[in-house]
């Protein structure tokens, strides 16, 4: 049974049918198909824009970089606990099978441009990264 919403800016994925029309965009989704648009070059703003775009673009960037390195941080402590309790069980560092499952999962929820060989590589250095903190 699909939900009906009196207010359309409370929808979400689960909707169904006609109760749940599109939600208008907010300015961050508005953003992002338009820089989908520019990627995909079915959209050239004019000069002015473009500057605006970029300044707008490079703030969003840092905002995930800052996100990013928090996050790196978090995992990086998780595997810090995870060497303690290795030391602790007298086992080794590295497990090829541990980290063969960690490829098949971020292949498997890749939604990014990245192929899964790009990000393979990125999570190697993450994980090399990690062994040596």
């Amino acid at each position: 049974m699909a939900v009906q919403h009196t207010d359309k800016t409370q929808q979400n994925d689960a909707c169904t049918g006609e109760a749940c029309a599109p939600r208008p965009y907010t300015k961050n989704e508005h953003d992002a198909a338009l820089r989908d648009a520019v990627v995909a070059g079915t959209s050239t703003p004019d000069a002015a824009t473009c500057q605006q775009l970029l300044a707008t673009w490079r703030e969003s960037i840092d905002t995930i970089d800052t996100q990013l390195v928090y996050l790196l941080g978090e995992r990086c402590r998780f595997s810090l606990a995870i060497r303690a309790i290795k030391q602790q069980l007298e086992q080794g560092i590295f497990d090829a099978a541990r980290e063969e499952e960690i490829f098949e999962h971020i292949a498997a929820v890749n939604n990014t441009p990245f192929d899964a060989t790009q990000l393979e590589s990125i999570f190697k250095a993450i994980l090399r990264a990690s062994k040596e903190a």
